[in-house]
């Protein structure tokens, strides 16, 4: 989680509530998802704006989470539960141990499970991020490479930022 100065930025607050305004009025209007999801789009520039420019401060975070949480109700995008889903509905199997492990559904005689394509679990992909940061440390940039290429196998999309290592599931 990144570190924000204490405080709050200049307007944050406001249009941090005038997107929630936003998102729920086009909700209510006919449920109008794309307007919806503009609002809430809009926010995001505007937060990853301030960010980019220092601006953003600890105490906008409560008031963008609420408005992100509002609309992961709604679009369930945020919250990476779809694997324990599936898995409930009988769709997909336990996760692989380690990145890289091969499984392609084959039962040896040619057919297919109906099951879906594994991928590591939160704990194996952060691993991996440490061993990757370490290859680039060592200047073992094929390494990172090929660390980066494993994840993206998977769907994992890594962004570097001053930060630190950030990734996401497509």
């Amino acid at each position: 989680m990144e570190k924000f100065s204490p405080g709050e930025g200049a307007g944050l607050q406001a249009r941090a509530q005038a997107a929630r305004k936003a998102f729920e009025d086009a909700l209510d209007d006919n449920l109008n998802t794309a307007e919806a999801l503009a609002a809430v789009f809009n926010l995001v520039t505007d937060g990853n704006t301030a960010i980019d420019r220092g601006e953003f401060r600890d105490g906008d975070r409560a008031t963008f989470l609420d408005v992100l949480e509002r609309w992961d109700r709604i679009f369930a995008a945020l919250e990476d539960n779809d694997h324990a889903r599936l898995m409930e509905f009988g769709l997909a199997k336990p996760r692989a141990a380690a990145v890289g492990a091969q499984d392609n559904g084959e039962h040896g005689d040619g057919h297919q499970d109906s099951t879906l394509i594994e991928t590591p679990s939160d704990e194996e992909v952060e691993k991996q991020i440490a061993a990757r940061n370490l290859a680039r440390k060592r200047g073992d940039f094929p390494a990172s490479d090929r660390i980066r290429m494993d994840l993206a196998k998977y769907g994992v999309v890594l962004e570097d930022t001053k930060a630190g290592t950030r990734w996401k599931r497509k």
